[in-house]
């Protein structure tokens, strides 16, 4: 903050409550607790401390902490290998990497601990992140792409298989893997610690949230390029829009609806205090003045000078296929008040409490329900309408983890899982629904705190079946599809789906032989 004072101080104070920029504490769906953001003069991550200390105030940054979430095992794209941090030396680019170190002062120190993985974050990727961002690119339908908003098949769903993946669910999960879940509550002044990054109304104060919405810009820019002839136009249910100051809520989206008070130029003879942009005038990135690596269309011109689209689709395709190739969950968006939670995946046995971290390498993956509580955003006690709406209408969101990449593990490595000591056999799917049927868990926090199964009984975690086609090609996107339930693995559990609950079209379901 300016002058080193508080994100509180009376010095942002204003009579007129849209100019008065003080943060007040924020609290946490119980008025007994709050966490003190007054008190911040920088923006934090992943606190530790029970109850407010110096290193929050002035802005504690666990990056380390962040690493660890964002990965499971590494993969390096250049050599299409996985790195094993005890055995650095049997990478075949090692040498190469110890010479990029050596070359690198600030690295001097790491360079003797080849067994931290740490040493080598600069040219390793997180293998199912990378392949949920490229699941993403090959999706057709703008919604399914979009929004995490359920919608049973039998409300109309236009496409079956991404149901529950969206950027929306990415874009939270990036939240709260950069943010971390609250510390643990001081019971004498009340107070409990948390990443700004993780809560709604103070994210945009990190910033990471800055980085974070550029990469997240360009996937929609990317996608775009991909599948210019798919857009919004009002027929699908989730272009129901909540409402906002600007817009009345049920109201029908269409690329053509005035983005208030976004202005643009008058078109001639338009009056200047009507002329706002619209979807439609920013479908393209480059119609704001800027572009991504990749994505600028003068590049990919055939000889007469036109846009060669079949080029720039293949060439754009092969970068992602290079760069990235490599369960289900679904519950009530406010199901907690509107209290941000994480649905935690399991892969082997899970912590007997929270918190629940990486370590280990059991958690495989996270759904993080980015959400606020109603009254949370503004100063009147009538808080988020676009909030309370959701709420009202019982909303309900998804999201995917991609068990891909981590099953692959356990059966190239043969791990062992507790208690039962499984050993996936082989990748097909009459090994994988046993084993993943004794050995997949679902956990739920909040508030750092794990929560009882009674709190949340619209969380329906199911997993499905389906096949990838991959081509040789580097300048066609691979296909994922074909995606059947396979509710032999979630049935009958706390939690876990079954075909009652219509989260696929009736009578889908994985047989063995499929």
């Amino acid at each position: 903050m300016p002058n080193g004072i508080n994100m509180g101080h009376e010095s942002l104070a204003n009579e007129n409550k849209l100019l008065d920029l003080r943060i007040t504490p924020s609290p946490i769906n119980n008025p007994i607790y709050t966490i003190p953001f007054d008190q911040c003069i920088a923006t934090s991550r992943y606190p530790t401390a029970k109850g407010v200390d110096e290193a929050w105030v002035n802005g504690l940054q666990r990056n380390d902490s962040v690493e660890k979430a964002l990965r499971d095992y590494k993969w390096d794209p250049a050599g299409n290998v996985e790195f094993d941090p005890e055995h650095p030396e049997k990478h075949p680019d090692f040498g190469n990497m110890t010479a990029r170190l050596v070359n690198n002062q600030a690295n001097q120190a790491d360079l003797a601990k080849f067994g931290n993985i740490l040493t080598y974050t600069s040219y390793l990727m997180t293998a199912s992140l990378r392949d949920a961002f490229y699941r993403l690119t090959t999706m057709e339908d703008f919604e399914d792409f979009a929004t995490k908003k359920l919608l049973p098949y039998e409300k109309g769903a236009k496409s079956q298989g991404y149901g529950f993946a969206s950027a929306e669910n990415l874009h939270d999960n990036m939240h709260g893997w950069c943010g971390g879940e609250l510390a643990e509550r001081d019971e004498d002044t009340k107070h409990q610690l948390r990443g700004h990054m993780s809560h709604v109304p103070l994210a945009a104060f990190d910033p990471i949230f800055w980085l974070h919405h550029y990469n997240v810009d360009r996937l929609i820019a990317i996608w775009q390029t991909l599948h210019e002839d798919s857009w919004f136009d009002g027929s699908d249910p989730r272009d129901q829009d909540g409402g906002t100051f600007a817009i009345e809520k049920n109201h029908i989206d269409k690329p053509t609806d005035k983005l208030r008070p976004f202005h643009k130029s008058a078109a001639p003879g338009e009056d200047p205090k009507n002329a706002y942009w619209t979807s439609e005038d920013g479908r393209q990135v480059t119609a704001l003045g800027y572009t991504y690596l990749g994505l600028k269309r003068s590049h990919y011109l055939k000889s007469n000078g036109t846009y060669d689209r079949d080029g720039h689709v293949a060439a754009l395709s092969r970068s992602l296929n290079i760069g990235y190739n490599s369960a289900w969950a679904a519950a009530a968006k406010f199901a907690l008040g509107g209290q941000s939670f994480t649905v935690h995946i399991f892969v082997g046995e899970p912590p007997s409490s929270a918190p629940y971290t990486f370590e280990g390498g059991w958690q495989v993956g996270q759904v993080f329900n980015f959400s606020t509580e109603p009254s949370d955003l503004s100063a009147s006690p009538a808080g988020c309408g676009n909030c309370q709406t959701q709420q009202l209408a019982g909303a309900e969101s998804s999201g995917r983890v991609v068990l891909t990449n981590a099953l692959i593990t356990r059966w190239k490595n043969q791990i062992g899982h507790q208690p039962t000591g499984d050993v996936l056999a082989s990748m097909e799917p009459a090994d994988v629904v046993p084993f993943l049927r004794g050995n997949l868990h679902w956990r739920v926090s909040s508030l750092g705190e794990g929560i009882a199964w009674d709190r949340l009984p619209s969380l329906k975690v199911s997993v499905a079946v389906g096949k990838a086609k991959h081509h040789a090609d580097r300048s066609k996107l691979s296909e994922f599809g074909d995606y059947v339930p396979a509710f032999q693995i979630t049935e009958g559990r706390v939690g876990g789906a079954s075909p009652a609950d219509g989260l696929y079209p009736e009578g889908d379901t994985w047989t063995e032989g499929q």
